[in-house]
């Protein structure tokens, strides 16, 4: 009887110590970024659940909203140092120089990537991270060559790259395209007359 009580004791104890030691080893949740958005530069309160939820569905074209680009300028190039800043503003502006033509199912220029190629392959939403509420903004320059050569996912007005993010556009000796997503979200999600709204899409060089 006695030995029948130990060892029944010391399989409850192997019990608790084995879940113990199973609760210490269990890893928390993460949101690393899906294979493919591992270069999207986050800014602010943005996350890849807000992204995520920006990216569901195509922007919208030609509504009062969507971003327009202040600088660069439209056409023109600005000088290879320092890196500019990038700014921008939403709705509607009294005098726009016209953007590139398009041609159809392309972006930006008629040997531009395509909408799946820029803004497409996030399908997986991060439930764990807040939920964000405000404008956001995901700004992409991509060159023929290069169709994501910058990803910036922020809440801001402007962006400036850094120093190895502006070398690599440096280095691409390639005309440059802009395109910007504009959209706004309350707990995570689009509001109703939030977009997302696509910006007009805006070219520049590097001297």
């Amino acid at each position: 009887m006695k030995r029948l009580a130990r060892t029944l004791a010391l399989s409850l104890l192997a019990s608790g110590t084995f879940s113990i030691a199973a609760c210490e080893t269990e890893e928390p949740a993460t949101s690393e970024a899906p294979t493919g958005f591992e270069d999207v530069q986050f800014f602010g309160d943005t996350n890849l659940a807000a992204l995520q939820t920006v990216l569901a569905q195509k922007a919208k074209s030609g509504e009062p909203e969507r971003a327009v680009v202040d600088y660069p300028v439209q056409g023109k190039s600005v000088p290879a140092s320092p890196a500019v800043t990038i700014t921008w503003h939403t709705g509607v502006v009294a005098s726009v120089t016209p953007a590139p033509p398009r041609a159809p199912g392309s972006r930006g220029t008629p040997t531009g990537p395509t909408w799946e190629e820029l803004f497409g392959g996030l399908r997986s939403a991060h439930a764990s991270e807040i939920p964000v509420s405000g404008v956001v903004h995901y700004l992409v320059i991509w060159t023929p060559n290069h169709p994501q050569a910058v990803r910036v996912f922020t809440d801001q007005s402007s962006y400036t790259p850094d120093e190895a993010t502006w070398n690599k556009l440096v280095a691409t000796r390639e005309q440059m395209v802009i395109e910007i997503i504009t959209a706004k979200l309350e707990g995570g999600q689009i509001t109703p007359d939030g977009g997302p709204f696509m910006g007009l899409p805006t070219t520049f060089s590097i001297d």
